[in-house]
């Protein structure tokens, strides 16, 4: 009986002090918020990166809904006034805010959307604080919004930025144009198949293609990558006509029925090719750069582009598609396709060591990658129960150890009395 009541003051003991820690933490965050609208820059710099860490440790949609207007206007302040890496560290954290709140982060993106639009498009803002401009407002469209409109708007934007269009982009850096062409195939992969899979494809693969020849390892992957999707897209749409062909085919009973008549196909890569692209240069494109062995590039980025581009070729060859297994709450999980791929390298690029945490628990990935957060939440109750078993495990296996010590200690004494009484008996 003394053992149970020990068990359970031991447990409401921690209970206790796991909800008293949960406080401590919330207020060190409303502090840490607070600094980020310090005067002093190099203040308001640490707390960016420190409220960043603790939002990439843990899913805090709750606390996060109670201060978004407070971390609106010191964000708003950082990105207007700050100098570049502030910027960058400013919109990296809005882009996680408004990730984990979702349709509830509606407002902060119609706030920030112009004026993360107009930095992206100033030729005088440093070239990376252009980029996390980009990165921010494509990932909040993708969080938040999601409109038809707003992605074509921002679809077009980044296209503007990688080709060149916008003033000062070609000067611009590598980083902004690796992250315009990324932030755009983030976006272009909400669109369906169908859409992707016509003209589209036509009007940006040839720019696509030419980016291939580029200075930089990154901006040629990340341009790989993109085509990677729009062929993706381009031969999934042609499955999809093929069978729905078939299937009106054999309604009709045409057994003579002639290929050559899908004159007005919208989405025939005949039809269409005339200002695209060539598959064959592109294959052969894509084997010389999975091959290369070029000595003017670094041995590393040899390394990396040979990697990317086997994986960019198998899927344009013969349709192999790319995968990435993760462990999520002790589920194994499989994200597979150019779609899910793209989208999940965004993500790691905005949360970070925090990915995991948000494919547990964020409904935004969790539509994004088709997951099951049911699933997930049943494994993380499984998991704390077996945790829960081990700490009373832990707690029996201590007071096991206390009364077996409490005993030695007893039969000691009782020996050490004994032997004191025999020396008086002599």
């Amino acid at each position: 009986m003394a053992s149970s009541i020990s068990s359970a003051k031991s447990l409401a003991e921690f209970s206790a002090a796991a909800a008293s820690e949960e406080e401590d933490e919330d207020f060190k965050m409303t502090d840490l918020i607070e600094q980020i609208g310090e005067k002093r820059a190099s203040t308001r710099v640490s707390a960016l990166k420190a409220v960043t860490a603790r939002l990439n440790g843990a899913f805090m949609y709750e606390y996060l809904l109670t201060r978004r207007e407070t971390l609106s206007m010191h964000l708003m302040g950082s990105i207007r006034k700050g100098a570049g890496a502030e910027v960058v560290l400013a919109a990296r954290l809005l882009s996680i805010v408004v990730v984990t709140l979702g349709e509830d982060g509606v407002a902060l993106h119609d706030e920030f959307a112009p004026v993360l639009r107009t930095l992206a498009r100033n030729p005088a803002k440093p070239p990376a604080a252009r980029a996390a401009a980009l990165q921010a407002v494509s990932t909040m469209c993708f969080a938040s919004a999601h409109h038809d409109a707003e992605v074509a708007d921002l679809i077009q934007l980044n296209r503007d930025v990688y080709t060149g269009k916008i003033k000062g982009s070609k000067k611009g850096g590598d980083e902004l144009i690796c992250q315009a062409i990324r932030s755009w195939a983030m976006l272009v992969s909400t669109m369906p198949d169908a859409r992707i899979g016509g003209k589209f494809v036509d009007k940006n693969m040839g720019r696509l293609m030419e980016l291939l020849d580029h200075d930089n390892v990154d901006v040629r992957i990340a341009a790989g990558e993109a085509i990677a999707l729009l062929y993706e897209a381009f031969m999934n749409a042609e499955d999809v006509e093929d069978e729905e062909e078939d299937e009106e085919e054999e309604e009709e009973e045409e057994d003579d029925f002639d290929e050559d008549d899908k004159s007005d196909d919208e989405y025939s890569y005949e039809n269409n090719n005339d200002d695209g692209f060539d598959i064959q240069e592109l294959t052969e494109k894509l084997e010389e750069l999975s091959t290369d062995g070029s000595k003017k590039r670094g041995k590393k980025d040899r390394k990396v582009q040979r990697a990317s581009f086997r994986d960019i070729l198998a899927s344009v060859e013969d349709g192999t598609a790319p995968t990435e297994t993760m462990i999520v709450c002790d589920e194994k999980v499989e994200f597979s396709g150019w779609r899910q791929i793209l989208r999940l390298y965004s993500f790691r690029a905005v949360l970070g060591d925090g990915l995991l945490v948000h494919l547990g628990n964020n409904p935004v990935l969790a539509d994004a990658f088709g997951l099951d957060l049911s699933a997930f939440a049943a494994s993380k109750q499984r998991t704390n129960a077996d945790r829960r078993e081990m700490k009373n495990e832990i707690l029996r296996q201590a007071e096991i150890k206390q009364r077996a010590r409490q005993d030695n200690d007893t039969k000691k004494r009782r020996a050490k009395r004994a032997h004191i009484h025999n020396d008086d008996e002599y």
